[in-house]
């Protein structure tokens, strides 16, 4: 896989019978702008690639025109986009068939498929890792074990992905306090935000990162209360005589 190369990831949620492809896109167009978005186009999973791709040109006229309204542009025409799934051989492309089921696509492991679009050329992962959901508890005690709430990964292995944890006053300076995924916490974070970091990850592929930013600030837990039994137990710690 080329390093230098944007990733597109292609995934089926069996569950719910959809396929995705998530990709970010920043392109600088002639008379309308800069256009930087994370794409997200869901079709069936019966659905095909032609359908995918004429989804995704749907969405990007529509967040073009958005982009015209912003810049008072009067043009209407809607921008020739050019678009593309294929297999890579070498330095060329051979288009996939645009009746190919998504499905199909999916479960035929494929190997070095890419995606195009205005001529940015992006590597295709299959069904990598993903956070779906990630979340921190509410309240954070100081010296006291933390980890993730509820973290629901798909196609990952808890023990295969990477934690990191790190904190904050301001939630703009951070400092990485710990690679686990637990982190215990200390009296110097009192006042301080927590972020933790998911790389979730499989004995194969690494998905992108996915970021949580806790609520509240750590806090310094206080005294337990006390019942006033227990401070009179202080003058009594020895039994009395019967007599007295």
């Amino acid at each position: 896989m080329d390093e230098n190369k944007e990733i597109a990831y292609l995934r089926e949620f069996v569950s719910i019978k959809q396929c995705e492809l998530m990709f970010p896109l920043k392109v600088q167009l002639d008379n309308v702008g800069l256009l930087q978005e994370e794409v997200r186009a869901v079709r069936q999973a019966t659905d095909t690639v032609g359908s995918l791709l004429q989804h995704i040109v749907n969405k990007i006229n529509k967040s073009i025109k958005k982009l015209k309204t912003k810049q008072n542009t009067c043009e209407n025409e809607e921008s020739e986009v050019e678009i593309k799934l294929a297999l890579k051989n070498g330095q060329t492309q051979k288009p996939l068939k645009s009746k190919m089921v998504l499905k199909n696509l999916i479960t035929s492991n494929m190997k070095d498929v890419e995606f195009s679009i205005f001529n940015q050329r992006y590597t295709v992962l299959i069904n990598a890792p993903f956070v779906k959901e990630i979340k921190l508890p509410v309240i954070l005690y100081s010296n006291f074990s933390v980890q993730a709430s509820r973290c629901h990964v798909l196609f990952a292995e808890n023990n295969a992905s990477k934690f990191s944890w790190y904190k904050s006053k301001d939630k703009e300076n951070w400092t990485k306090v710990a690679d686990s995924y637990r982190y215990k916490t200390v009296d110097d974070d009192v006042g301080h935000y927590l972020k933790l970091i998911c790389v979730p990850c499989n004995n194969v592929l690494k998905g992108p990162p996915a970021e949580v930013i806790s609520e509240n600030k750590v806090e310094k837990i206080g005294d337990l209360p006390s019942c006033p039994f227990e401070k009179r137990h202080k003058y009594t710690s020895q039994k009395l005589d019967d007599d007295k």
